[in-house]
């Protein structure tokens, strides 16, 4: 990619290595100065303090290109895991719920250990959460139920941000918000977001089949 710098590279927080494929079309073009500039904020980042900023823009990174080859080191993982363990000690399940969606999706899928289950447990009843939540007397189903609904109503009307939001974020090199923007633009372009085994991901939508009409049998002529 023209203007990679790999010396650039925090080494000690994340691996990105040089996307190889073509960018997808979804209407947005995020140019190689655009990667260069969010990776360097990245790096920026990449610090312990800052973790709140590094781990949303990481994500909406990966998510506008898996390639990126964004992945958390065993240092960084290791701190979000103890998060992870206190969140559960506490029933926070929000925040449980949110971080190990952001650590799944940044180690390609990766086992939480202790974690694991529970996180099993939520992923699969989330889709169902606020239909079922008044009838359980489990808190988490009841702390988690107003996200669900928030999480499928934000999909149902995925804002598509404008050239101006593009162009207002690359003038004030505000890298997260632009970030933002691009990952909100390919998921309501292109698909919908899913929560897998791997986090959460962009699923594209199916191509549409054309019904095409076959052609009438040739007559014979007497």
């Amino acid at each position: 990619m023209p203007g990679f710098n790999p010396d650039k590279i925090n080494i000690h927080e994340l691996a990105i290595e040089e996307p190889e494929k073509a960018q997808e079309d979804f209407g947005v073009e995020v140019t190689p100065d655009d990667w260069n500039q969010m990776r360097e904020k990245l790096e920026e980042y990449g610090d312990r303090s800052q973790n709140v900023y590094y781990m949303p823009l990481a994500l909406s990174m990966k998510l506008l290109n898996p390639d990126e080859g964004i992945l958390l080191t065993p240092e960084r993982r290791g701190r979000l895991e103890d998060v992870l363990v206190a969140d559960r000690m506490g029933q926070n399940w929000v925040d449980f719920f949110w971080e190990a969606i952001t650590i799944k999706t940044l180690s390609d899928g990766a086992d939480l250990g202790e974690n694991e289950s529970v996180w099993q447990d939520l992923k699969e009843q989330f889709p169902g959460i606020e239909n079922r939540r008044k009838n359980q007397s489990y808190k988490r189903w009841n702390s988690l139920g107003d996200l669900a609904k928030g999480f499928f109503k934000f999909q149902e009307k995925l804002p598509l941000p404008s050239k101006r939001n593009f162009d207002d974020a690359r003038k004030d090199k505000d890298w997260p918000r632009f970030a933002w923007f691009a990952m909100c633009a390919k998921a309501g372009t292109l698909g919908k977001f899913a929560i897998t085994d791997k986090g959460l991901q962009i699923v594209k939508k199916p191509a549409i089949k054309e019904n095409k009409i076959p052609p009438l049998p040739e007559t014979k002529q007497f």
